[in-house]
């Protein structure tokens, strides 16, 4: 079975960087408790542009760790390990 990705951009202001950045650890911790990754990054020549990613391999363990929003996309891997 192929694995499934979701991938969400957000726009942070430079005063809520530093808490931002703080967050994703705890935020990655919580996603690999069902099973899935998680990871961010960040525009080279636009801070605070953020894109971030969670995979897993099924739809449930991607809506379980980020909550079941309705305006969730879900990519299927088609090729690839």
């Amino acid at each position: 079975m192929g694995r499934l990705l979701t991938m969400a951009e957000c726009h942070i202001e430079s005063s809520m960087r530093t808490a931002y950045l703080a967050a994703l650890q705890t935020r990655r911790s919580a996603v690999e408790e069902y099973g899935a990754h998680f990871w961010v990054f960040e525009h080279p020549s636009n801070p605070g542009r953020f894109i971030e990613f969670t995979e897993g391999s099924s739809e449930s363990s991607i809506r379980d760790a980020l909550g079941d929003a309705t305006d969730m996309v879900l990519w299927r891997e088609v090729e690839g390990g």
